[in-house]
């Protein structure tokens, strides 16, 4: 069973590189966010705008773009068991490349306020030790209009709302 899983997730990884015009012994390198659909609808320069939009002075509203941003603070990933597992598409999906988040972790600000508030538990516990979990919870940018996920904002938390 665990190889029909791990031979599934790979025959999933292929077709979404075929589906964006890489094959499996290409010597283009993917790239972060090559293997990620962008919101066609909204406006883009060189893709779905007219050259001179810019000098539409009047409706600026018209080609602003508009994004939202959401996370789960109760979706919790366990550490592996399996060693040899590993991530496919290292960022060029719409999760962040792991090395270049990890190196932003290092240089955040890990200093949270403790919450006044009792029933916000999530806040308050950012401290608390969950050597067991790799992630304590996910968020996204998405687009507002259309509801597509933004290339590299979906990430994994590691200390709930921190």
């Amino acid at each position: 069973y665990k190889e029909l899983l791990h031979i599934s997730r790979q025959w999933r990884y292929l077709q979404n590189k075929l589906a964006f015009r890489f094959s499996h012994n290409s010597t283009v390198k993917v790239k972060d966010g090559d293997l990620a659909y962008f919101c066609p609808a909204c406006p883009q320069p060189r893709v779905n705008l007219s050259k001179d939009w810019t000098e539409d002075l009047g409706r600026a509203w018209k080609y602003s773009r508009s994004f939202i941003m959401d996370g789960n603070f109760s979706a919790k990933h366990m550490k592996l068991k399996n060693d040899n597992d590993f991530d496919l598409t290292g960022g060029s999906g719409y999760f962040a490349a792991l090395p270049c988040y990890r190196a932003h972790l290092q240089i955040a600000n890990n200093k949270q306020p403790k919450s006044t508030c009792h029933e916000h538990k999530a806040v308050n516990q950012v401290h608390a030790t969950q050597k067991h979990l790799v992630a304590t919870g996910i968020g996204a940018i998405s687009c507002a209009r259309h509801k597509c996920f933004m290339l590299d904002t979906v990430v994994d938390f590691q200390k709930g709302e921190q």
